[in-house]
């Protein structure tokens, strides 16, 4: 049985923001539970679902404290700015991510991801206007998807118990959506039935 686990160990202490992340991945199944298919609204969710998975780390909670129906704000870490141009810019919200954090969520190949979607949600949900982008590609949703995989582990092994983080399928969820992998449930778990795509 394969078993999706990044190290956890380089992660100091990190605060749960799971209706947070939980929001993300419903925007992330809008697109992969739909048979409606249009590449630039793929694009912006998941632009949006990245952009929320990324403040997560930088919120705090303002109100139902200790509740599920807990509410955060984001909040700048001290000492930075981000000018109202970059509020979505993906890049200019991974730049905030602690050093610890960046590293066990973003590798290096996801920072070009980040980098040629950095915009998306501004300029891709308006496609009609003549300088949106006119290509597209599923490697944001995969990002995006990735970056909950990663935030979800991460709380499991920190003992988060709220109800989302404790029955998200990690394995399922990244094996499934972000490496090709095809899986059969049994009684002992998920497992691979089919080999992984080299593609992606």
């Amino acid at each position: 049985m394969n078993l999706y686990a990044p190290d956890t160990s380089v992660v100091g202490p990190v605060d749960f923001r799971a209706p947070m992340v939980e929001v993300a991945w419903n925007y992330c199944q809008l697109v992969i539970g739909s048979s409606f298919q249009r590449g630039m609204i793929e694009q912006t969710l998941a632009a949006l679902a990245i952009e929320i998975t990324l403040k997560s780390y930088n919120a705090v909670a303002v109100g139902n404290i200790g509740k599920l129906n807990e509410t955060y704000q984001f909040q700048l870490p001290q000492g930075f700015k981000l000018p109202p141009k970059d509020r979505h810019n993906l890049v200019a919200l991974a730049g905030l991510l602690r050093a610890d954090l960046r590293h066990y969520l973003i590798e290096p190949l996801d920072e070009d991801v980040l980098e040629a979607n950095k915009d998306a949600f501004s300029d891709s949900r308006y496609s009609y206007e003549p300088d949106a982008p006119k290509s597209f590609s599923n490697s944001a949703m995969k990002l995006a998807i990735k970056l909950i995989c990663k935030t979800v582990y991460l709380y499991k092994q920190r003992g988060c118990t709220d109800p989302f983080v404790s029955t998200f399928d990690v394995n399922a969820v990244f094996f499934t959506h972000v490496q090709r992998y095809g899986f059969a449930h049994s009684q002992v778990g998920w497992a691979t039935c089919c080999p992984p795509d080299s593609s992606v």
